[in-house]
Formats: structure tokens, sequence, C-alpha cells
């Protein structure tokens, strides 16, 4: 069902196809920011002695942003640049390739991501304990 509503297999194959480095170099961008801000959660959290629900959150909402924008530059630099030599203008590129996916993903990912962000949060501040 969810094949035709996409135009057949053919259109959902392209459609997969073209967005491999996007999705490749996002889930990148998420493991790697993860390690990191992970890293600096830890610290927060256990040696600052850091709010767990406020850094637990704050951290995931940054792995999600970094996740968003680095798929969004790949978008950006194979099609968006086209689009702005195509139309000549800017802020509708921007707006297509940074911020309608930041919209998007924050809208339907705050709420599992402020209840993972909590859970992380107290994870890690009773991993030491």
């Amino acid at each position: 069902m969810i094949v035709s509503l996409f135009g057949g297999v053919g259109v959902l194959h392209d459609l997969i196809s073209d967005w491999t480095v996007n999705i490749g170099v996002s889930i990148t961008a998420l493991y790697v920011s993860g390690y990191f801000l992970g890293k600096w959660l830890d610290f927060s959290i256990n040696e600052k002695k850091r709010s767990p629900i406020l850094f637990g959150s704050m951290c995931l909402y940054l792995v999600l942003f970094f996740g968003v924008i680095s798929g969004a530059t790949i978008g950006f630099i194979q099609d968006g640049i086209e689009q702005i030599i195509t139309q000549g203008n800017i802020i509708d590129a921007i707006i297509d390739y940074y911020f309608k996916p930041l919209y998007w993903v924050l809208l339907v990912g705050f709420i599992p991501t402020l209840i993972s962000g909590i859970l992380l949060g107290y994870s890690i501040q009773h991993k030491t304990s």
C-alpha cells in the first residue's frame, strides 16, 4: 500500500537512491555528534553535577540538530546550489534545505527526544552512583 502511494516501485527506488548520501551523512553525523556530546554530557552530569533532565534533553536535541544540518548540507550542495543558479533566490533554497527539514524533524521528534533525553540523563547520573 505504501509503495502504491509513492507511485510504484520505480519511484520509490529513485527516491531512496537519491537520498542515500544524505541519509548516510546524517547517520554518520548522528553517531559522531552523539559520541562527543555523550562524553560532554557524562562530564557535565557526573563531574559538574548539572541537571540530568535539562542536559540530557539538550544533548539529544543537539545530536538531532547536527544530524539534520549535515544531511541538509549535502542536499543543499547537490540540488540547492542549482536552485539558486536557476531561480536566483538564495532565501528560498535555504528555507527549503535547512529550515524545513529542521522544522519537521524537531516537530515530529520533540516528544520522543524529550523522553529519551530525560532517560539518558538519569541513566548517566546513576551509572556512577
